[in-house]
């Protein structure tokens, strides 16, 4: 059975870029655009790995991934935290509601999916 991935993102293009290049890659990928619709999407289809942005309508992504790992069912599912935004306060807030990993956009394609491996294995 293929790893399931959600991908949590406003940006249509890259919801588009991540999906193209995850499903090539053999994972089940899934996607929303909306904060509040992709934590009910997580909660789901339990998925193995999230990628998500952060400023987007609804629950930003620091609210979906503090609320996914201090949940007891969710809290070991790898989050990549994937912004445009690429300053030091950033990657700490990333850390403090216990993301996996910190991404910045533009995004290179080999190095994603080097760390979605990484994460799930």
């Amino acid at each position: 059975m293929n790893k399931k991935i959600l991908i949590i993102d406003d940006d249509r293009g890259t919801r588009a870029l991540l999906t193209k290049l995850l499903s090539d890659a053999g994972y089940e990928v899934f996607s929303e655009e909306e904060g509040l619709v992709g934590l009910e999407t997580a909660k789901s289809i339990d998925p193995d790995l999230i990628i998500l942005d952060v400023f987007m309508p609804g629950f930003n992504g620091y609210h979906i991934c503090n609320e996914l790992k201090l949940d007891e069912k969710f809290k070991n599912i790898p989050i990549i935290i994937l912004t445009s935004r690429n300053e030091d306060v950033e990657r700490t807030i990333a850390d403090e509601v216990g993301a996996d990993l910190f991404m910045s956009k533009p995004f290179d394609t080999n190095n994603i999916l080097h760390s979605v491996e990484r994460l799930l294995n």
